[in-house]
């Protein structure tokens, strides 16, 4: 009885021991998210000679780098002329999938924006 009692109270002490740990934090990495987050507007609008990685994750568009010329456009395989100077990445994304609907199934094209050269500090 002593023994089942004594596995028991071992049980319950390790359980809470697991339990209560917490993830290690890395100040390192904290910091570095922290500054990354900070330094990025929250909606950030395309502008004009920001540099765009256009890509779709299923392979049914080539991964482009685009330039956004000084009229605010992009062109693109396909769809030629494409205005993007003002939208944000996920507006842009949906005009992208908007018009490409009419050459492809279900698109789903991704837009990162590379270099904001068009915020100039």
């Amino acid at each position: 009885m002593r023994v089942i009692g004594l596995s028991i109270l071992l049980v319950l002490a390790w359980a809470n021991l697991v339990g209560a740990q917490e993830p290690a934090h890395d100040p390192m990495r904290d910091a570095v998210g922290n500054a990354i987050r900070n330094s990025m507007p929250a909606e950030y609008r395309i502008g004009r000679e920001d540099t765009l990685r256009i890509s779709a994750n299923d392979g049914a568009l080539p991964t482009l780098t685009v330039h956004v010329r000084p009229d605010g456009t992009i062109s693109l395989p396909l769809l030629a002329d494409v205005p993007a100077a003002g939208f944000t990445a996920a507006e842009l994304s949906d005009v992208l999938t908007t018009k490409l609907r009419a050459f492809i199934p279900n698109p789903r094209p991704s837009v990162i924006v590379l270099d904001q050269r068009s915020v100039r500090p």
